[in-house]
């Protein structure tokens, strides 16, 4: 399973590197963004099973009536614990330069399918459950 995942960072990251200056950052951002939607669908699929998993939860009130309480929750819910990983995994101590060694690229192909699936799947799982009911 993580050579999966090593296999996705670094064809994310040599197919960022081609074409970017900062691919670090929108190599992060993109990760980031399908994990921590692979990580909300997760708890969304335990939830209905175990229902104390709906209940990962925090109130942020921080700007009355504006949808900026929303973002911040999900920056601290999901976004900033997934960085920390990624980070911790990828990018300490340069380890990105030794996976980019170590596993073959594929042109973006590994790294744009899982992006894309990451992107599909909540339509798909939210589009499945209204239907149930």
């Amino acid at each position: 399973m993580t050579d999966l995942y090593y296999k996705i960072w670094v064809d994310c990251i040599s197919s960022m590197m081609r074409n970017n200056d900062d691919w670090r950052w929108k190599s992060m951002l993109f990760m980031n963004l399908a994990m921590s939607l692979n990580i909300i669908i997760a708890l969304f699929w335990l939830g209905c099973f175990f229902p104390f998993f709906l209940q990962y939860d925090i109130k942020i009130d921080l700007f009355p009536g504006t949808k900026m309480n929303s973002l911040l929750k999900y920056l601290v819910l999901y976004g900033i614990p997934v960085q920390a990983l990624n980070y911790c995994f990828i990018f300490y101590n340069r380890k990105f330069e030794k996976l980019l060694k170590k596993y073959p690229t594929y042109s973006g192909k590994y790294f744009l399918t899982y992006f894309l699936a990451s992107l599909a799947v909540p339509f798909v799982v939210i589009t499945i459950y209204f239907f149930r009911q």
